[in-house]
C-alpha cells in the first residue's frame, strides 16, 4: 500500500505539473502564472483520490470489508497522511516548546482512549467521545502548540485504527462529516462563480481522472493482485480530493 501509493503520488504529480506548465506556455489565463515549484505542488494536489466519495461507493456496493476495498481504503490513507504532514510542514506557525511532548504524549495516551472506548456504549456518548477524541485531544492539543490540527486529529484516529470498536465509531461519525463536508464545499462556493477560464481547466484536469485511474490498475498489478480486483479499486479512486483543495490552495498562496 505505502510503495504503491507513493510511486502513483509521486508519478501523477509530475505528470499534471508537466500538463500544467505545457498549458502555462499555450496562453492559458491560469496556467499562465505558474512557477515550476507551484505547478509540481498543483500536480500533488491532484494526485489524492476523494475519501469521502470513495467510502460512500464501497459502502453502497457492501465492499469496504472486501480485499479491493481495504487496498483502496489503505491508499487513502496515506495520501491523507501525505496531505496532513504536507500542510503541517508549510504552515508559517512558531513551534511551542511543548510540540515534542505533545506529538509524544498524545499516541501514548492510546490505551486511555481504548478504555474510554470500550465504556462509552453505543448512543449519543460514543458521539461526543469520538468528536472529544478528534477535537478536543488530537486537533485543538496540536494547535495549541503550533502543529496542524488536522495532523493530531489524524494521529489519534490512526492510535485507534485496530479497536474493535473502530468501525462502529467511524459509522457514528460519518453522518457528522458529511455535514462538515457540505459546509467546506459552500465556503468554497462562495468564493464566487467559476468563470471561463476556470470552467477550462477544470475540463481539463477532468481528462486527467482516466490516466489516474489506469496508473491504480498497472500499479496493483504489479504488486501481484488480480486485475479484476485492481480494476474495481482503481474505479474507486478515480476522483480528485477534497483534501487536494486545500493542498492546492497553500501551493498557490
Amino acid at each position: 500500500v505505502w510503495a504503491g501509493a507513493s510511486i502513483h503520488a509521486a508519478t501523477t504529480t509530475a505528470l499534471i505539473s508537466g500538463l500544467l506548465l505545457g498549458l502555462g506556455a499555450l496562453g492559458l489565463p491560469l496556467a499562465a502564472g505558474l512557477s515550476g515549484q507551484q505547478a509540481a505542488l498543483v500536480g500533488f494536489a491532484f494526485s489524492f483520490s476523494s475519501t469521502v466519495c470513495a467510502v460512500k461507493a464501497l459502502e453502497e456496493r457492501n465492499e469496504a470489508t472486501s480485499l479491493r476495498g481495504k487496498l483502496a481504503v489503505g491508499i487513502l490513507v496515506v495520501q491523507d497522511i501525505f496531505a496532513v504532514v504536507f500542510l503541517t510542514l508549510t504552515v508559517e506557525t512558531p513551534r511551542s516548546i511543548w510540540a515534542i511532548p505533545v506529538v509524544i504524549g498524545v499516541p501514548a495516551a492510546k490505551p486511555v482512549y481504548g478504555w474510554l472506548l470500550d465504556r462509552a456504549g453505543h448512543g449519543e456518548l460514543l458521539l461526543l467521545l469520538g468528536l472529544a477524541l478528534a477535537v478536543a485531544v488530537g486537533a485543538e492539543s496540536f494547535s495549541e502548540v503550533g502543529l496542524k490540527p488536522d495532523l493530531g486529529a489524524l494521529l489519534v484516529g490512526l492510535t485507534q485504527a485496530n479497536h474493535s470498536r473502530a468501525s462502529e465509531l467511524a459509522s457514528t461519525l460519518l453522518g457528522f462529516k458529511d455535514i462538515l463536508l457540505i459546509g467546506f464545499f459552500l465556503s468554497i462556493a462562495l468564493e464566487g462563480t467559476p468563470g471561463f477560464p476556470e470552467i477550462g481547466v477544470a475540463l481539463v484536469l477532468l481528462l486527467i481522472l482516466p490516466p489516474k485511474a489506469a496508473g491504480f490498475v498497472w500499479l496493483t498489478s504489479r504488486f501481484r493482485f488480480r486485475v479484476r480486483t485492481a480494476w474495481h479499486m482503481s474505479v474507486t479512486l478515480a476522483t480528485s480530493s477534497e483534501f487536494g483543495l486545500s493542498v492546492a490552495v497553500v501551493s498557490v498562496n
